[in-house]
């Protein structure tokens, strides 16, 4: 990230002092938008295909936090997915929530979460009566879950789907899955930083049912997002928006570039290019934007293989894990840049050596069921703790 990855071809990155203004005649305001801001939003809500979208200059943080005060009131119970990002486990604390855990299935062959059953989801509000359901789709390793079905189950028991889509704002654009905005979602959060030409902290609330009260979801990006917002950020916004909507051979080009770079990887003998097709139970679709290299078979960490990488060859990754590592494309990549990392990538493949018995493998399992909860996030604050060595 970010997905414009410094690619001067996005000239509304130049000069961005003399659109660096504040909520004067003309400008409107992002809280009270009745000008320009409200034209904007109108319009990214058009482009993206949805009931209506909100600004958001704090990231999807804000949205998540915002949209999940937007439904749910002190003491609600509310399903999460234990592979949630940490804004929605914050806003479960400082709301006052009760969480209902559901775990994803796990890749027990790759060292990381797939995507979350319907069933589980059904199991959990048939007991629980929750009224909201946050999950992860796309997961940051690109996984993602059968939202449609899903949507319809939540809906079924009156409870709203909230689908954390945040590296996912390029879904549902030519070359790419299909997002879960139109699934059935009732509200889905993108980050257009982490994957399209936009600055870094830009991102959008999409509105997609008429399930969400849009006053109330107002009131609270009032709470959570500046009173300031910024002019930079906003425009960088609608920038982007009218980019996707002029030039639809942005996620094209990328996507068939992707799709070349995959082929060219597939002959990698030792580390492994995650393809979600082989993988069978825990996978329903996959992102294929995101590049998931599996190192559990050779010599080399994700953590190691990315410091190949880094120190060799000046590519950096996206994220390292202990079995695996992440690089992360957009839609400000180049064919250059491909062929810079496919080089790379057979390189160290070529040098690393086999590891016929890893040792580590029954240590991967990180979570396989909800343990029983002690208390509720919004009863630690003032809670003694300890810090124990993973072991124990």
């Amino acid at each position: 990230m970010p997905g414009h990855k410094r690619n001067q071809e996005y000239e509304h990155f130049a000069k961005v002092q003399d659109i660096d203004v504040t909520e004067i005649e003309g400008t409107d305001n992002l809280h009270d938008a009745k000008g320009v801001l409200k034209d904007a939003m109108d319009f990214a809500a058009k482009v993206f295909g949805v009931r209506e979208s909100r600004f958001l200059v704090n990231g999807s943080t804000g949205g998540i936090l915002a949209g999940i005060r937007a439904v749910a009131r002190r003491g609600d119970k509310v399903v999460v997915a234990r592979n949630c990002h940490k804004s929605v486990f914050n806003a479960v604390e400082l709301l006052g929530l009760t969480p209902e855990y559901v775990v994803p299935n796990y890749l027990e062959d790759f060292g990381f979460y797939g995507s979350v059953e319907p069933s589980d989801i059904e199991h959990i509000l048939q007991s629980t009566g929750a009224k909201l359901v946050v999950i992860t789709s796309p997961t940051y390793e690109g996984v993602l879950s059968d939202v449609k079905t899903i949507a319809d189950v939540c809906h079924s028991f009156g409870a709203v789907l909230f689908v954390d889509g945040a590296h996912g704002a390029h879904l549902g654009f030519e070359g790419f899955e299909e997002s879960a905005r139109k699934l059935g979602a009732d509200m889905v959060v993108n980050s257009l930083h982490k994957t399209m030409p936009s600055l870094t902290q830009t991102a959008l609330l999409h509105i997609c049912s008429d399930r969400i009260d849009t006053k109330r979801i107002d009131e609270s990006l009032a709470i959570f997002e500046t009173s300031s917002p910024s002019y930079v950020l906003m425009s960088s916004i609608d920038s982007c928006v009218r980019e996707l909507a002029a030039n639809s051979h942005i996620t094209s080009m990328w996507s068939k570039n992707v799709a070349e770079l995959r082929r060219s990887l597939s002959s990698l003998n030792k580390i492994k290019l995650f393809e979600a097709s082989k993988t069978g139970k825990g996978i329903f679709a996959y992102d294929k934007s995101k590049l998931v290299f599996v190192t559990m078979n050779t010599n080399l960490s994700g953590v190691e293989f990315a410091n190949c990488l880094r120190e060799d060859f000046g590519i950096e990754l996206e994220m390292a894990s202990k079995d695996y590592a992440i690089a992360m494309t957009g839609a400000g990549d180049t064919a250059l840049m491909y062929e810079a990392l496919k080089r790379a990538v057979k390189e160290v493949d070529d040098k690393a050596d086999s590891r016929t018995n890893n040792v580590s493998n029954s240590r991967r399992k990180i979570l396989s069921k909800i343990p029983k909860k002690a208390v509720n996030p919004c009863e630690i604050d003032g809670l003694s703790f300890e810090c124990v060595d993973i072991a124990q």
